[in-house]
């Protein structure tokens, strides 16, 4: 059997946790490979350790003061695990097509290694990423070299590889494989669940408080919501740099004692063991591992058409696909607050839904590796 031996730059500074999920996965992903060494970029301020091993897996963190010397770093590491181990055949990842293709690119140079991308994000189908920030425009551009010039590319979802086809990257280059969704801990939480025969009174959204999330937006259609129903309430569990206009934006429609914020926290399960639907109203997602995980929980979404909506969310199905405009969102929100036939028939094929996708995922850790390395 061919050896495989993959270097991965990446983003997934948990992996250097001890016993975190994410160290937990990259363990897992080692142990089918022969070598598996992953740089994460990570600064000093993030107070982690600068490297973990355990078995066929090394994990080194940047441990850098600036952004660019994290770049710096990750070259330097990269450069001399492919220097070191010249005598074996490589795969070298990016975790997306911009910096981090960047930094494994330029670290390959000159080397007989195989190249590879994974995307995770879908940036370029949807503009409003693209118009965030200038660097953003510039990661496009240069992704789209990558992209042309790669040998392999991984994605999470249908949508992606569309996306991505479109630039002009060959079919066959491209493997879909969604990310893996540990859903024991929520389908346990949707059996305890019984389905409700009233209608839905607790809405709840999980994530960044960031613009892409379009939360303002998901306010304004909370308000709409609140003015039919009184005993509605909305909880916003998460954390980020938008939380102070949120409050702002709460305290200016009046909808104190409707809207409640909780602190992030890794037990996702509990916050959605509480809650009747979930909300997500984002402008571009990835994947969207998020609705799954509610999905197994047993509640049903609303959301607008993104990540892997469409592949595993279909409307009037599991949950209510809506624009993203106040009127639309309020509407789908309205739907489960108000029509308990509907409610009970989407918790019920959410779950079903979830089972389906956890009994698909039995072998993801080769399906997995073989993303990397094609059989010949």
């Amino acid at each position: 059997m061919t050896c495989k031996n993959l270097l991965a730059v990446s983003y997934a500074k948990q992996a250097l946790v001890a016993n975190s999920r994410e160290q937990k996965r990259m363990l897992a992903y080692a142990e089918v490979l022969d070598q598996y060494h992953l740089v994460v970029f990570t600064r000093v301020k993030d107070q982690l350790p600068t490297k973990f091993q355990s078995g066929n897996l090394t994990v080194y963190g940047t441990n850098a003061r600036t952004k660019i010397g994290m770049l710096f770093r990750a070259y330097q590491l990269s450069r001399q695990i492919l220097k070191t181990n010249q005598q074996v055949s490589w795969v070298v990842s990016g975790q997306d097509p911009y910096e981090t293709s960047l930094v494994g690119r330029w670290a390959a140079r000159g080397l007989s290694v195989v190249n590879h991308v994974q995307i995770h994000g879908d940036n370029y189908s949807d503009q409003a990423w693209r118009k965030e920030s200038m660097l953003n425009g510039l990661r496009l551009w240069y992704g789209k070299k990558v992209l042309l010039t790669t040998t392999s590319i991984r994605v999470v979802s249908e949508r992606v590889k569309r996306s991505i086809v479109k630039l002009g990257v060959a079919d066959d280059r491209v493997t879909v494989l969604p990310i893996a969704v540990a859903l024991e801990e929520f389908l346990e939480v949707g059996e305890r669940r019984s389905v409700n025969i009233k209608p839905a009174r607790k809405f709840i959204f999980l994530g960044r408080f960031s613009p892409e999330k379009n939360l303002l937006l998901l306010l304004e259609s909370f308000a709409l919501v609140v003015k039919e129903i009184a005993d509605v309430k909305l909880e916003l569990v998460g954390q980020g740099r938008q939380k102070a206009e949120l409050l702002e934006k709460v305290k200016d429609l009046g909808l104190e004692d409707s809207v409640v914020f909780t602190d992030w926290t890794d037990n996702v399960s509990n916050n959605l063991s509480t809650a009747d639907v979930l909300v997500l109203v984002s402008k571009h997602e990835g994947y969207a591992l998020v609705l799954i995980e509610a999905m197994a929980a047993g509640l049903p979404v609303v959301t607008t058409d993104v990540g892997c909506v469409g592949e595993f969310v279909s409307d009037g199905k599991e949950g209510r696909v809506v624009s993203d405009t106040k009127e639309s969102i309020a509407t789908g929100l309205l739907k489960y607050a108000t029509d308990a036939a509907s409610f009970q028939t989407a918790q019920v094929a959410a779950k079903v839904q979830a089972r389906s996708i956890q009994s698909s995922q039995s072998n993801y850790v080769e399906q997995w590796r073989d993303s990397f390395f094609k059989e010949s």
